[in-house]
């Protein structure tokens, strides 16, 4: 089974470029890698690019809504409750490591099991 850690927010971000902002690194001048300030509330280690979703929508939608279209996400989006909303939402997939999730300046969801070996529909 994999692992994925689930962010969400519902007014911290009111454009996807502050989103980008709060999520993506910046790099230093020998190319290495200087940590968001998402990588550094929550802790991220092994940092692995291609394996952090994120979507952002201008007004608030349900969550559901928001992470369909992520990578396996007909095998763990049951788990998220069908209520909940927000208008944005993180997913931090394995490899990445995330060691302090109760640190993220935006709430955390929890940390969701998944078969990764479920064939996605594309």
């Amino acid at each position: 089974m994999a692992k994925l850690h689930i962010f969400v927010s519902a007014d911290k971000f009111h454009s996807a470029f502050a989103l980008n902002d709060y999520l993506q690194p910046s790099y230093n001048a020998a190319g290495e890698v200087v940590a968001s300030k998402f990588m550094k509330e929550i802790g991220l280690l092994g940092f692995e690019p291609m394996a952090i979703e994120a979507s952002f929508k201008e007004k608030v939608e349900s969550v559901r809504k928001l992470i369909a279209g992520f990578p396996f996400e007909e095998a763990w989006s049951g788990l998220i409750e069908e209520s909940l909303t927000a208008n944005i939402a993180i997913a931090v997939y394995e490899p990445n490591i995330v060691s302090s999730p109760e640190n993220a300046g935006i709430q955390y969801l929890g940390c969701y099991n998944y078969d990764d070996r479920v064939r996605e529909n594309s």
